[in-house]
Formats: C-alpha cells, sequence, structure tokens
C-alpha cells in the first residue's frame, strides 16, 4: 500500500466532518486553501484527485437533497459525523457519515417517515482505502421506517442515497 494512503483516507474523513460540523456554527465563510497538501491535499502532484476531492464531492451530494432532516445518533455512534437531506420533490434522501474518529466499524442505521409508499432503493457509496466515492452496495427496504447494517472501514466516508423504487 502506497505509504500515502492511510493519511489521505484521514484527511478525507477529517474532510468531511469538518464540513457537517460547521453547517450548525456560526461561520459565513470557510477556506481551504492549496489544491496540494501532501496526502491532505484535494489533488496530486500531476492533479490526480485525492481522496480529500471526493470528500467535498460527497459533501456536494447533499445539494440534490437541500431540505435538511434531523439526524440523531445512538451513544455507540457518538463520533460519527452525520448530515441528511431529502430533495423538495420528496423523492431521494441522501445521508452523509463520515468515520473520522472512532473504531467501530458495524453501523446500525434506521430511517423514519420516508415520504413514499413503494419499496426503497439503498446505495451505498464509499471514500476509503479502497475506494473514490463509488457505489460499493444496493439493497432494497419496505416500510416508511427502515433499518439496515453497513460495514465501514475506519477512517471513512459514506453516502447513502435512498428513493423509491420505481
Amino acid at each position: 500500500m502506497d505509504s500515502q494512503k492511510p493519511k489521505a483516507i484521514e484527511g478525507a474523513a477529517f474532510t468531511a466532518s469538518t464540513l457537517i460540523g460547521l453547517q450548525d456554527k456560526k461561520i459565513d465563510q470557510a477556506f481551504l486553501y492549496g489544491g496540494y497538501c501532501g496526502a491532505f491535499g484535494i489533488f496530486d502532484d500531476y492533479g490526480i484527485p485525492g481522496k480529500q476531492f471526493y470528500a467535498m464531492k460527497a459533501f456536494a451530494m447533499l445539494l440534490d437533497a437541500p431540505v435538511r432532516i434531523s439526524c440523531t445518533k445512538d451513544s455507540a455512534y457518538k463520533d460519527f459525523d452525520v448530515m441528511a437531506g431529502i430533495s423538495e420533490s420528496k423523492d431521494q434522501v441522501i445521508i452523509l457519515i463520515s468515520n473520522f474518529s472512532t473504531k467501530t466499524t458495524d453501523i446500525h442505521y434506521s430511517v423514519s417517515n420516508l415520504p413514499w409508499k413503494t419499496p426503497t432503493q439503498i446505495e451505498t457509496y464509499m471514500i476509503d482505502y479502497e475506494f473514490d466515492l463509488e457505489l460499493t452496495k444496493t439493497g432494497r427496504a419496505e416500510g416508511t421506517t427502515i433499518s439496515f447494517n453497513e460495514v465501514a472501514s475506519y477512517p471513512s466516508v459514506a453516502i447513502l442515497k435512498l428513493s423509491p423504487v420505481k
């Protein structure tokens, strides 16, 4: 394994956690200076996107679901950072999860009050040592309240996309 990769994914998880944390603070603007900062850079020496680039891209995916929805965490997941939104048309929920500071990797999710009556399509996109915001898992669930489990490496960033099965 490239010696930069562990630091790169830590940088991505740190970035995602920071962006999530900034949302409820009294901050008007935040800046990231420098596209190349070693393992924590957005791009490598040749302009190839790094892990931090994909963390920012994952955060930008929340624009497809701009209406914030409440997230609560069980005490077992207190060190995870999570943010979720629903699309204005109420046909997609996007959840961003960052595991920057805990070794817990088995994660249980429960999503309630889904606005559609059909089964739910679940897509998981991961940023970790192996993946760069790639679709790693799909599934289906029934009902307006769904529960499911995921395994996420430490550190990592995940996007969950929930939508009605068409």
